[in-house]
């Protein structure tokens, strides 16, 4: 380090003052652009979240309703007593799960929010903190523990078969593809935001800008900017 500082002071004064305006001037530059992609990447997070949440909650809708059409008219129209019988239980089923994708609200409303609100503001750190935040509604959603209503429900049905209808290889059926179709609900959530975090965990991006720094023997004597990369 000493004999950087001395190669420095070799240097004229108008050429270290010059060096140090520019190294200066360089700081802000880079924060200014750290939040700058920080933005843009919190933005493509946003909205291929809010697209995959239409799709998901599209799909979902879309399969329960088509499921309940189908057990409405088996309840009602078949010949058979059995299959009517699973045909209302099988309706009951997707009124259940119809009306949960219904009431399950899209992760990223606040961010949405909180991102038109911030926009033109260099200061990152309410979304840094948002996008944790949305990635933890994320990842609880596609969490083993979120299946329990699932699970309660489809035990539920499938007793009704097994037990109440005496069928319990029908009842076993009927519980495995219920818990099968679950599975895959949960397991389709987006997770846009939680790639993100995760990413930014494990990334550490380089801007190909140094920044000054004083060290000991340059302060003592005032002169001398050791440069570091």
């Amino acid at each position: 380090m000493p004999g950087r500082v001395r190669c420095i002071r070799r240097w004229s004064l108008p050429a270290r003052l010059l060096v140090a305006a520019l190294a200066l001037a360089a700081a802000p530059q880079s924060a200014g652009m750290e939040g700058t992609t920080l933005r843009g990447d919190f933005q493509a997070a946003l909205e291929r979240g809010e697209r995959q949440a239409r799709w998901w909650r599209g799909g979902w809708v879309t399969f329960h309703g088509a499921n309940l059409a189908l057990n409405v008219h088996q309840g009602t129209s078949s010949g058979s007593n059995a299959d009517r019988f699973d045909g209302r239980v099988g309706a009951a089923r997707s009124v259940i799960a119809l009306a949960g994708v219904l009431a399950t609200p899209s992760p990223y409303v606040d961010a949405r929010a909180l991102y038109n609100a911030t926009e033109g503001e260099a200061d990152t750190t309410a979304l840094n903190s948002m996008a944790h935040s949305t990635a933890a509604v994320e990842r609880a959603r596609r969490a083993p523990r979120a299946q329990l209503a699932g699970l309660l429900v489809n035990a539920a049905t499938g007793g009704l078969i097994g037990i109440i209808d005496d069928r319990p290889r029908d009842g076993a059926i009927s519980f495995a593809l219920g818990m099968a179709v679950n599975t895959v609900q949960t397991r389709t959530q987006p997770r846009s935001m939680s790639r993100l975090v995760d990413r930014s965990s494990t990334t550490v991006r380089v801007f190909p800008l140094y920044q000054p720094r004083l060290d000991s023997e340059s302060a003592v004597h005032g002169v001398g900017i050791a440069m570091t990369w």
